[in-house]
């Protein structure tokens, strides 16, 4: 790809690249990039920004360290940071580039792998849920802001538990995210823990067997943040079946 500056105004132009340039997210033959576009070239991502210094300033070299043979298989890795490129981002812009890798995220709970080829995610493992079915994974994949990222050759994973296409994927998870995020703010705070209500009033007859499961799952941990990631469900369901228990008198905050 060739990048041209004139007059103050920057653009891309793919010279007939085998695996295609990509602006967020968009392949494109041609394209005036503004501040915040990301360039996807090969596993590469530039990100555009603004520079106040005069024209013709290099780039400070980066720190001398000693020789580490670690060195050579980093150079090959691309890496960057969740603050600089979000979870999704980096899913539709792979996608779009029909890419095999894996994406290894680094989040405040842990690592999580996300499969991802020829504009599908495969499957996706997270370290915080070991034994939890895919899509409760990829869901909190896709809620990740903090923490970092790192390509990865694709590795066949055990089981393909996905094969979602990516634009489905990307539509059905935001959404889902959006509503759970909502949801948690009607339950208790972290840290603050939930009881079986005392005394019991609620008819224990009136509860389905998930609901049940879910109770007694609650009365175990005491913790929502641990009810989540122990039930089976994705976080949505257990969100609004945990609700559903403290307005019905089942469970209350302590």
């Amino acid at each position: 790809a060739r990048f041209q500056l004139d007059r103050g105004m920057l653009d891309v132009e793919d010279l007939g690249s085998t695996n295609g340039t990509f602006v967020n997210g968009e392949k494109i033959r041609r394209r005036r990039l503004r501040e915040g576009d990301r360039v996807l070239i090969g596993t590469t991502i530039l990100k555009v920004v603004f520079s106040q210094s005069p024209l013709g300033t290099k780039p400070p070299p980066p720190p001398s360290r000693d020789f580490d043979e670690s060195q050579t298989s980093e150079k090959t890795r691309m890496s960057g940071d969740l603050s600089e490129v979000s979870v999704p981002e980096l899913i539709e812009m792979f996608g779009s580039a029909r890419q095999r890798l894996v994406l290894e995220l680094s989040g405040p709970d842990g690592t999580t792998l996300v499969t991802i080829a020829e504009g599908n995610v495969l499957d996706c493992q997270a370290e915080q849920l070991p034994d939890a079915p895919g899509e409760k994974c990829i869901l909190r994949a896709l809620g990740i802001t903090r923490g970092g990222f790192v390509v990865l050759p694709f590795q066949e994973p055990a089981a393909r538990r996905l094969a979602i296409p990516i634009p489905e994927l990307l539509v059905d998870g935001l959404f889902k995210l959006d509503e759970v995020t909502v949801l948690r703010q009607r339950l208790p705070a972290k840290g603050e823990k939930v009881a079986l209500a005392r005394p019991l009033l609620a008819p224990l007859s009136a509860l389905g067997e998930r609901d049940l499961d879910l109770l007694q799952l609650s009365y175990n941990t005491s913790d929502v943040d641990a009810t989540l990631n122990q039930s089976a469900e994705s976080d949505l369901e257990a969100a609004k079946r945990l609700l559903a228990l403290l307005d019905g008198g089942y469970l209350r905050r302590s």
